[in-house]
């Protein structure tokens, strides 16, 4: 996840820029659901830049696929 506000149930607060793109705080792309991304749409981790799903196992709405989903605000890969 890219570095956003949240709500208060935690969620990140995702808008887009002026042209429909989505960044975080810090300037990096991400999709519509707050993942950091790379020039071709695939999630990347967020310490190394390393793709770690890939755009085509995204749903509809840009989230990456269970069980990943389900604890997206405690997942660490590491």
């Amino acid at each position: 996840m890219g570095r956003f506000d949240r709500d208060e149930k935690g969620n990140a607060i995702v808008e887009p820029d002026a042209n429909g793109n989505f960044f975080d705080k810090d300037g990096k792309p991400t999709n519509e659901r707050g993942y950091l991304v790379d020039k071709d749409g695939n999630i990347i981790n967020n310490y190394n830049g390393q793709k770690m799903f890939d755009k085509s196992v995204l749903d509809a709405k840009g989230e990456v696929p269970a069980p990943f989903n389900v604890e997206k605000h405690n997942f660490n890969p590491h």
